[in-house]
């Protein structure tokens, strides 16, 4: 039963990963915490289009090095600026999430286009020390309130942000330093300036309904963001959304009223409190144990239902190509074919089923048990896919108490984040606005997110993923952990923004690592593939020599065994992937459209 219940940014035009400089311990702490260093000690691999360090102006973040020792600390983010606040973290003595929370920050100024304080994210949390494994769901929701999309209305796209919250409960839960400490990086950029990225500069020019085209600045462009400074300065006396009400009630006429109301009031109410730990989902794969979100309104349900039915498949044997020049691996199309009709069986089911799982419980517990994990019917599923054939027309699992109605998925915008400690932490956040700027409406100097349109707009009040009071709408983020079989330690921490592309880059790198056994960053070059619905199909379009003679062979052939909506393009991904193995750290990340795919290793 359903409940009722001035824009300032920092150059980049590229991924950053930052590998940080751990020697010397720190005082005592109640349980072992990472290695404290020289927080000026952080080591970024050259190819990277990087701005200088904002305490550091006369530094090229691709050129930083580490004064040796052993470099186990590694983060990955979409921005060199937010990597570098995170690496200086984890290099005075903080932990995995005292990093997260201090690169999310940053983010929430340079890349406000996908994430921030006015969004949410869903996030994955390995102790250490203690072993500990938890999920965090930190997605936005409808507000208690509700009266439901009114037309034209960009605050009734606005569901209650979850960043700040999540970001406090990974903090006081996991980390050791206070929130001022966390934020002052932020707050520092937004009051001093930076530049802006070429990806920045791009995203708001594509948002020209809400920036005045005559006036976008140009990357390199130095701006700074006095509101969101002043927002970062709130935050930990505890009192950021102050006057929040008067101030979004500006921005609407009298008709939005209500829905600003309703909106403040669960903010405000929620804000002081923190988002609730859930175990983990995790599902067998080729003897690995690959853990996401619980909840079956998210992407890992794609991820998951995909891999069960991948699982009896036997892919090892369809190693990829690897080309003289770049090396760059090529999945076989073979390969491709089997991977993509899994991934259109998974969203065929998931675009019917997923639901929050507070709306409905027993659907979402059929969902998870009869088709997600249910071991027999993935094999069944996976006795249906023909190689060199496709199939015509997937129609979604049955549920007997349910009945069926497909609805596509509309996510856009999002990012990612991937650190680990050197006491052995990992960290993997996505988050996100829904489309780049979100609802475009801007307060104390970030976007609301827009994501209450990912609800099925056809839906009645009973129906799946319906816009109800206190619900979260799907969303296909989808942060993994992969663990050494049963009860190993973890191996591998991912995670991507790309909208309905985030299961295919995610199940993409997976097969890669485990089946294939490639590192990160062959992992991440591979050219991107996959579904992004039931009928809907891609496959990435690169420019290397033999890899793109190859592309074109897998998509005359694709076409060939029917996939003839075929989509072959460039798009922009961001997959992140740290890597343990023993004594052995590798992070690798992806930002393809900019040519940029880049590893680096802490071992």
């Amino acid at each position: 039963m359903r409940p009722g219940a001035p824009l300032a940014l920092l150059s980049v035009v590229a991924a950053l990963l930052a590998g940080c400089g751990a020697p010397a311990a720190s005082g005592p702490h109640p349980r072992p915490l990472p290695v404290a260093a020289d927080p000026g000690q952080c080591d970024y691999p050259s190819g990277y289009d990087a701005a200088p360090v904002a305490d550091d102006p006369g530094a090229d973040a691709a050129l930083l090095a580490t004064a040796g020792g052993p470099k186990r600390n590694l983060v990955v983010t979409p921005d060199p600026q937010a990597s570098a606040a995170a690496c200086r973290i984890l290099a005075a003595g903080g932990t995995a999430a005292d990093a997260l929370v201090a690169a999310q920050y940053v983010l929430g100024l340079t890349e406000p286009q996908y994430s921030g304080p006015g969004g949410g994210g869903l996030a994955l949390y390995y102790d250490g020390p203690s072993g500990t494994f938890e999920a965090y769901d930190g997605t936005v929701h409808a507000p208690a309130g509700d009266r439901g999309a009114a037309p034209r209305s960009a605050l009734s796209s606005v569901g209650v942000p979850q960043t700040d919250r999540l970001m406090a409960t990974l903090g006081g839960r996991f980390g050791t330093m206070p929130l001022a400490q966390l934020v002052a990086p932020a707050r520092r950029l937004a009051a001093s300036g930076f530049t802006v990225s070429a990806r920045l500069s791009s995203a708001m020019a594509a948002r020209s309904e809400i920036f005045d085209p005559a006036a976008l600045p140009q990357a390199g462009a130095v701006l700074t963001n006095p509101e969101y400074a002043d927002y970062l300065d709130r935050l930990p006396a505890g009192r950021p959304l102050t006057g929040l009400a008067e101030r979004l009630g500006r921005l609407g006429g009298l008709d939005e009223q209500p829905q600003v109301q309703a909106l403040v009031q669960d903010w405000q109410h929620e804000h002081g409190t923190l988002v609730a730990a859930g175990e983990p989902l995790c599902i067998p794969y080729q003897d690995h144990r690959v853990c996401g979100s619980p909840s079956t309104a998210t992407g890992f349900m794609i991820v998951a239902q995909t891999l069960g039915i991948l699982d009896t498949l036997d892919l090892a044997r369809l190693n990829p190509r690897v080309n003289a020049g770049p090396g760059r691996p090529v999945a076989r199309a073979t390969a491709v074919h089997l991977i993509t009709e899994a991934q259109r069986l998974a969203f065929t089911d998931g675009n019917t089923w997923m639901d929050d799982p507070q709306a409905d419980p027993d659907l979402a517990r059929d969902y998870l048990d009869r088709i997600v994990t249910d071991r027999p019917g993935l094999a069944a599923q996976a006795g249906r896919i023909r190689q060199r054939h496709t199939l015509d027309d997937p129609q979604p699992s049955r549920l007997d108490r349910r009945a069926a109605r497909y609805a596509d998925s509309t996510d856009q915008g999002t990012s990612q984040i991937t650190v680990r400690d050197s006491a052995g932490s990992i960290a993997t956040l996505t988050t996100t606005l829904q489309r780049s700027f979100g609802s475009g409406v801007k307060v104390d100097g970030f976007y609301l997110n827009n994501s209450l349109d990912n609800f099925t707009a056809a839906a009645g009040p009973d129906g799946i993923n319906a816009r109800v009071p206190g619900v979260r709408p799907r969303t296909m983020m989808s942060p993994v952990m992969v663990f050494d079989g049963a009860d190993g330690p973890p191996l591998l921490a991912l995670g991507s923004p790309g909208g309905r592309k985030i299961p295919s880059y995610v199940v993409k790198a997976l097969v890669a690592m485990i089946d294939w056994g490639y590192s990160p960053l062959q992992a991440v070059q591979m050219p991107g593939f996959g579904a992004t619905n039931r009928r809907a199909v891609y496959l990435e379009k690169v420019d290397d020599g033999g890899s793109r003679d190859d592309l074109r062979s897998i998509a005359a052939l694709l076409r060939s065994w029917g996939h003839t909506g075929l989509d072959v393009g460039a798009y922009d991904s961001g997959l992140s992937v740290v890597r343990v193995d023993g004594g052995r750290a590798e992070a690798a990340a992806d930002y393809r459209r900019h040519g940029l795919a880049r590893g680096v290793d802490a071992s």
